[in-house]
This record gives C-alpha cells, sequence and structure tokens, in this order.
C-alpha cells in the first residue's frame, strides 16, 4: 500500500491505494474516485498537467508511468492548469554522446506538457546543439531545465549572456 495525497482537485484529498507502478496507481484513481476521473477526462485535451512525486521525486527524471511502487512509499499528485504562470524561455542546448541518438526534445513536450519550439539545430556524429524556446507554466519549465541537466545535457541562457 502506498500513501497518495491529490493536490488541485478542490480540497486535498488522501488515499491508501494498492499498486505496484505509477500506471496501475493512476488506473486506480481514474477508477475509484470520481474527483479525479472527470479532471483527467476534461484534461484530455492537454490543459491539465498531472505531477506525479514519490517520496519527493518527480517520477518524469526516472522511468516515468514504469516507475515501481513499494508499501509505505508516499505519493503525492498535482493537477494543476497548463495556462497558469506561463513563461518563455529561450535556450542553447548540446547534447553529446548517448544522448545524440534519443528524442530528448520530443520526450519533454510530451512528459512535461511544455511547448519546444526549435529554432535551430545542428547535429554530427559526435555533438548536437539545438536553440529552442519553452513555453508553458514556470514550474514545469523550471523542471525540464532541471531534467536536461540530470540527464547531461549542457545548457546555456542566452539572457544570462546579455546582462
Amino acid at each position: 500500500m502506498v500513501t497518495v495525497t491529490l493536490n488541485g482537485l478542490g480540497d486535498v484529498q488522501k488515499a491508501e491505494v494498492d499498486a505496484s507502478r505509477v500506471a496501475e496507481l493512476l488506473a486506480v484513481l481514474r477508477r475509484e474516485n470520481a474527483e479525479f476521473r472527470e479532471a483527467q477526462s476534461q484534461g484530455a485535451d492537454g490543459s491539465l498537467i498531472t505531477a506525479v512525486f514519490i517520496n519527493g521525486e518527480d517520477v518524469r527524471f526516472g522511468r516515468h508511468l514504469n516507475t515501481p511502487l513499494k508499501d509505505g512509499d508516499k505519493v503525492v499528485i498535482d493537477v494543476r492548469h497548463r495556462d497558469s504562470d506561463r513563461v518563455l524561455k529561450e535556450l542553447y542546448l548540446t547534447f553529446m554522446g548517448d544522448q545524440l541518438g534519443q528524442p530528448l526534445l520530443y520526450s519533454v513536450g510530451k512528459m512535461f506538457g511544455v511547448v519546444v519550439n526549435i529554432k535551430g539545430a545542428s547535429i554530427t556524429t559526435r555533438r548536437g546543439f539545438a536553440h529552442i524556446e519553452l513555453e508553458g507554466p514556470v514550474s514545469e519549465v523550471d523542471t525540464v531545465i532541471e531534467w536536461f541537466r540530470r540527464n547531461g545535457v549542457q545548457i546555456e541562457d542566452p539572457a544570462a549572456r546579455a546582462d
């Protein structure tokens, strides 16, 4: 059993759920919690972001929906509207090694609910460069930047250079 806290659906809700993976946990919540099911249904158009944290760690930094759960885990699920506090952030990215064959820009758009606009890119067999804009809620854009760093992507913020 894991302890689940649901935020963003009015009052904070708590539940004990028996699930072995995040995908199974979300399926149980959709089946057993009408408010969560309704929010997920309304958010199917991409207007809602559902972020899942296990013991304080964002699952999007790990195995996402395949993240295993164990007895005693504390799970927090934040459901929020995508349009709150939007920001447009320009970045230069450098990819190397194994990152070159990975769909990192596509992945962040899917996992974090941000818009990735590729302004320019160049890829060789040894290195890749991308000039991108990220658009989305401030918290999600900040999370994407951290996700890039944890995945070994070098980041340069042109706004920081202008100072």
